[in-house]
This record gives structure tokens, sequence and C-alpha cells, in this order.
């Protein structure tokens, strides 16, 4: 299994995203929303090539995104 390095302001962000649901909607919302993140984490663990290679040092930036 691959391992996820996350960055100050990926962290800062999804902090800010997570206090974002919260204010708008309910805990259980929040909840749901990182039960996705770890979810879909998980599976680019798994399968690094689902996100593309960068060409600067070779990491695989990825940016996810909601699929119906």
């Amino acid at each position: 299994m691959r391992e996820v390095r996350w960055t100050e302001t990926a962290k800062k962000t999804l902090q800010e995203t997570s206090d974002f649901i919260l204010q708008l909607w309910n805990p259980q919302v929040k909840a749901d929303f990182i039960e996705q993140l770890d979810y879909r984490i998980g599976q680019l663990q798994q399968n690094p090539e689902l996100a593309h290679i960068s060409t600067w040092y070779f990491i695989y930036p990825c940016i996810p995104f909601q699929t119906d």
C-alpha cells in the first residue's frame, strides 16, 4: 500500500472544507464526507495509477472529484 502525504496546504484546505460543511449542514454530512474521502484515498493507495504521475518529483498529485 502506498503512503499518502498531506501537504500543509492540503491539511488546511481539508480543515476549512470540513468546517464549511459543518456550518451548512450537520455532523452526519461531515462524517459522510470524511468517510468518502478516506475511501477514495484508500483506492488511490491500492491503485496509484488512478491518478496521473507528475514529472515534478515523480509524485501522484491528485484532485478528488465526485462521480455519479
